[in-house]
Formats: C-alpha cells, sequence, structure tokens
C-alpha cells in the first residue's frame, strides 16, 4: 500500500514536471493531435498565439514551428482542412504581431509561399489567408486575455494592421481569378466594418476601458462652461443649451480616426485595381458599386467627403474603363434618387422593368433597388406584384459574358438585400429551379453569390410554407460532388442557413452529407456567434 502511494505521488510530480517543462506549441500540438472538438482546438490556439505574442524568443519561435507545422502537414485525417484553418489564421496573426524580427520574416514567408504556390497549398486554406489578414485588420484576430474573470480581445496596434493590409494588396498581383475575388470582398468588409470596443487596438483601448461597454456606447457627460456674464434668467430658460451634453470618449474618437486611416489605404489601393487592365471586369464593377455604400461606412464626416472626392476622380480618369466608370456614376445616381437602401418608389414606369435581367447594368443598378423596394409594398399591402415577379430574375438566364456575369450579380446582390428586408418570392417552383442553379455554378465566385441569397431566403419559404426539400436535396447533392473543399463549405454553409426556419429538414440534410465533425462544429460555433451578434 505504501509504496503504491509513493508510485502514485511519484507519477503525478513526474506529469507536473513535463508540463511544466513542456512548451505551449507542444501542449498546442498534442491538442490537435488528439481532440475532435472544435472549441478545444480553438482554445489552445488561442493560447499559442498569446505565447507567440508575448512569451520569450523561445517560446515565440516554438510558437510558430508550430503553426508551420500544423498548417502544412496535418492533412491525413478528417477534420485536418479545419486544423489547418486555425494554425493559418495563427500564422497570419505572429507575423505581424510578433515583437520578434525573426518570427515575423519567417511567418511572412510562409504566407507569401501559401498564397502564391498553387500546387502545395489548396485554395480553401489560400482563402482562410485572405480572411484572416481582413480580420485582423479589422480586429477579430486579435489575443484574448483575462482580466478580473473577464475574457477580453484584444486588437493589435494599427500600425501592424496596415503592414497586414499592405502585404494583402501587394499579393493580389500574383493571385488566380478565384482567390481575387475573395480578396476583393475582403476588402468590402473593411471598408463596411465598424470600430468596436472589441476591436479596438490594445494600445488605446486597455481592460479598464473595455470593462465600461455602455461608457464607450454612450459617451461620457461634458457640462456646459457658461460664461461669466451670462444672464441668469436666459441659463433658466436653456438659451444657452442644455446644461450637459454626451460626447464620445477620446479612445473611441481615437480609434475611430485611426481605423478610418486603414479604410483610407484600403479604398487608395482600389484605384489602382480599376485601373489594371488585368482586373476582372467583374472585380472592378464591385468596387465602384460600392460607391452606393460609402455613407455606411461607418466613418468620420471629412473621411466621408475625403471618399466622395475620390470617386470624382474616378470618374474623370480615363485609365479607368468606360463601362466601369458609367457603373460608378450609376451608382451615385441611385443615391440621389432613392438613397440606400431605396426609401422611395422607381422613377422608370413598371413596363421598364419588363425582362429587366436584359437590361443594361447602369439601369439595374441604379432603379432595380427601388423596384424590388416597391414589390416589399404592395406584399405587405395585400395587393399582386405583376410582373416580373422576384423569383423571374433569380432563376432567369444570362450569357456568360463579363457583361452578363455583372449583370447576374448586381441582380443578386439586389435580391438578397431585398430577401433580407422582407421581399417573398411568388412561385414555389423556383425552389427547384434554384437548386439546379446552384449545382451548375461553374465558379466558386458565382456559388459564393447564390449562397449569399440563400442566407436570406429561408423566411420566404417559411412564409408561403413551402417545403425546403427540392432546394435542401440539391444542395447535398453539391456537397457530395464537390472536390474542392471550400466548394463543399459553400453548399454546407447554404444547409446550415435553413437551420432557424427548418430545422428538422436541416439537420436530415447535414447528417446526408459527408462533412466531418469539426466542420460541423465550426459552422455550428459560427452561427452562434452571429446570432450573438444580431
Amino acid at each position: 500500500m505504501r509504496k503504491s502511494l509513493i508510485f502514485q505521488i511519484t507519477s503525478f510530480l513526474l506529469i507536473l514536471i513535463i508540463a511544466g517543462c513542456t512548451t505551449q506549441g507542444r501542449l498546442t500540438y498534442l491538442v490537435f493531435e488528439e481532440s475532435e472538438n472544435y472549441i478545444e482546438l480553438k482554445t489552445s490556439m488561442e493560447e499559442l498565439k498569446i505565447e507567440g505574442y508575448d512569451g520569450s524568443i523561445q517560446q515565440q519561435f516554438s510558437a510558430l514551428k508550430e503553426v508551420r507545422y500544423i498548417s502544412k502537414y496535418m492533412d491525413e485525417r478528417s477534420g485536418d482542412s479545419v486544423r489547418r484553418d486555425l494554425a493559418v489564421s495563427a500564422l497570419v496573426f505572429l507575423a505581424f504581431a510578433s515583437d520578434d524580427g525573426d518570427v515575423n520574416d519567417r511567418s511572412l514567408s510562409r504566407l507569401e509561399t501559401l498564397l502564391e504556390d498553387e500546387e502545395d497549398w489548396p485554395l480553401y486554406l489560400q482563402m482562410t489567408t485572405v480572411d484572416s489578414l481582413a480580420d485582423l485588420v479589422i480586429g477579430h484576430n486579435g489575443f484574448k486575455e483575462k482580466h478580473d474573470g473577464q475574457w477580453m480581445n484584444f486588437g493589435i496596434r494599427s500600425s501592424d494592421r496596415e503592414d497586414a493590409l499592405e502585404f494583402l494588396m501587394d499579393s493580389f498581383e500574383d493571385q488566380n481569378e478565384e482567390l481575387r475575388h475573395h480578396t476583393v470582398m475582403a476588402l468590402g468588409r473593411i471598408l463596411r466594418a465598424e470600430p468596436s470596443l472589441e476591436t479596438c487596438p490594445y494600445n488605446i483601448c486597455d481592460e479598464d476601458v473595455r470593462k465600461n461597454l455602455e461608457e464607450w456606447e454612450q459617451g461620457r457627460e461634458v457640462k456646459q462652461v457658461l460664461p461669466a456674464n451670462a444672464d441668469p434668467n436666459a441659463v433658466e430658460s436653456g438659451a444657452y443649451g442644455p446644461e450637459s451634453k454626451m460626447v464620445p470618449i477620446d479612445e473611441r474618437q481615437e480609434w475611430q480616426e485611426e481605423f478610418d486611416d486603414l479604410k483610407q489605404i484600403a479604398w487608395k489601393a482600389l484605384e489602382d485595381l480599376l485601373e489594371d487592365s488585368e482586373v476582372s471586369l467583374l472585380n472592378q464593377s464591385r468596387i465602384v458599386r460600392w460607391a452606393a455604400e460609402v455613407q455606411n461606412f461607418s466613418m468620420l464626416p471629412e473621411m466621408e467627403e475625403s471618399f466622395q472626392e475620390s470617386m470624382v476622380r474616378w470618374a474623370e480618369n480615363e485609365d479607368i474603363p468606360s463601362s466601369i466608370r458609367q457603373l460608378l456614376k450609376a451608382s451615385q445616381e441611385r443615391v440621389t434618387l432613392y438613397g440606400v437602401p431605396a426609401a422611395k418608389e422607381p422613377v422608370p414606369s413598371k413596363s421598364a422593368y419588363d425582362r429587366a435581367w436584359l437590361r443594361e447594368p447602369e439601369f439595374l443598378q441604379t432603379h432595380l433597388d427601388a423596384f424590388l423596394f416597391q414589390q416589399i409594398g404592395r406584399q405587405k399591402s395585400g395587393l399582386l406584384v405583376g410582373k416580373p415577379r422576384p423569383e423571374e430574375f433569380l432563376t432567369s438566364e444570362f450569357e456568360k459574358t463579363p457583361e452578363g456575369r455583372v449583370k447576374r450579380e448586381i441582380i443578386l446582390d439586389h435580391l438578397s438585400n431585398a430577401l433580407a428586408m422582407g421581399l417573398v418570392l411568388e412561385k414555389a417552383d423556383a425552389m427547384e429551379k434554384l437548386g439546379t442553379i446552384m449545382e451548375s455554378a461553374e465558379t466558386i465566385a458565382e456559388l459564393a453569390a447564390l449562397v449569399r441569397l440563400m442566407e436570406t431566403i429561408y423566411p420566404s419559404i417559411r412564409q408561403r410554407n413551402w417545403s425546403p426539400q427540392p432546394l435542401l436535396d440539391a444542395l447535398v447533392r453539391g456537397a457530395e460532388a464537390s472536390e474542392q473543399i471550400q466548394r463543399k463549405r459553400l453548399y454546407i454553409r447554404a444547409i446550415m442557413a435553413g437551420m432557424e426556419q427548418f430545422p428538422e429538414e436541416a439537420s436530415l440534410a447535414l447528417s446526408a452529407t459527408s462533412v466531418d465533425v469539426l466542420t460541423r462544429q465550426m459552422f455550428e460555433l459560427s452561427m452562434i456567434s452571429n446570432e450573438e451578434t444580431l
């Protein structure tokens, strides 16, 4: 009994010694070897990021070694694509957050290889790299620390984010067309992002600032300073205004200004893409259509004015293709006529929309949002929408030309926004047709646009009391036929989008796909995070 007790104590002490001598890099590697739990993997990688950011030189190199290994060589088991995703995201973080120059250089070298080498690095990891760079700039890809029992996310310094943004833009020239599409969409995410408390740089918002969310949102009270000779009667009558007012705290103002500067860097880089004849018409059209959204970019008035002035310059720049400049003017006219989203009925007569998908892109960009706004109003009033019905825009055929692809994306974007605002489809046969369209999508970019629409269409199906089964069956077939991981993930994302409206049907559809446990957990956690954000 005594020997047994001594053996147990000795074994316990040995475990403590081994654990104490093991770096976080090694511990994370062991977790990634053994665990099939996404939260455990993500937590372990977050702990490794902290060591890679704030540890000794030895600890930082240990962290770098493990993320490089996991990102490249852990690829034999189901679920390894998720493990590699997490490692690539951490690698992006180390490349710009580590305070050791060698760690930075080696991380950057691997990222450059990853984005350039299509043979050794699959497209989904290249897209993860782009997303992680965008998240680093926005502030989501930061580091977590616990203060007074509360976990907090800290973004890195704005100067390091600027380096990451420039790295992303510099990589654009060598990217393939699918990755270029993904990069342009990531830049759009940066432009639309709000400078929140969670994403604030650690050198601006410390833990004390982060603890006071109410002050961040509402501001602090500043009492009015009255002149020495103020008339008491005038003061009492309110002639000098309110006694106090709420103003943003200094940290929020500073982060707003720094984030505006980051957006301006991205915006200026976009002009180079508009002048580049090697950039596709589809990608250039996405950029100029953002002209209609500038007022929604969460910027200070002076920066918004700067953006507007740059677009005036774009409109006169003859190095930019004429068709793109016309689409830019259409985006600006849309704002002038209707606002964004549209708040007025369309200017053209109803007959102008007959077979509108055959009209020029400029007409669609200017007027389609207002037409769909009108249809929403008619549906809510119990009136017939007439023709064209919403689903006719969705199921119509388009020429497989650069202009045809631009028109299709404009229509899908406007239709997605309208469905999110309450537009309801009219005919149930659209479900089967949409499934066929999604199965036949030729590129990941085309499929991604359809998936964005899918994320808004399920409430319409529920309201009509239609069965989602024809659509879900098509999504399952698409997922099972997909050889590319990124393509398969898009189909899974489209299925998962139906969980809220059709939990049983969507769960059965998901079970019918050969999706690994970690990928499923990753999507489920993403859905929970999105719901909490909303």
